[in-house]
């Protein structure tokens, strides 16, 4: 079972990955762009990709952990933390009472 953490900092990789090539497209383009925000709602994913934590990982996580870091140096990301509470991703993998999905389904459904 992978940690928190892990799946998070995969996450943060896959959607990276998808956004190098458009950013590519769009510097080609003659519309360079400054860093592109991501938000992480791990502590620990965000300080390994910012150089704040020491990480201690398996290989898999080892390579995504440098490719991100390699991104953000390179100034085409700029990760950073915001609460959970805002995140929309986690509407899916949460198992909420049926009166949260009555409050939050028009955020969801257009």
């Amino acid at each position: 079972m992978a940690s928190a953490m892990e799946v998070e900092l995969a996450a943060m990789f896959i959607n990276t990955k998808e956004a190098v090539p458009l950013r590519v497209l769009l510097t080609e383009s003659e519309h360079p762009q400054g860093p592109t925000p991501m938000k992480v709602d791990n502590t620990t994913t965000l300080g390994m990709t910012t150089k704040t934590v020491t990480p201690r990982c398996s290989k898999a996580v080892d390579m995504c952990f440098h490719w991100l870091k390699c991104r953000e140096a390179q100034r085409q990301f700029n990760f950073y933390w915001a609460s959970g509470k805002e995140s929309l991703t986690d509407y899916y993998s949460k198992h909420s009472p049926l009166a949260h999905h009555h409050k939050v389904w028009h955020q969801y459904v257009t």
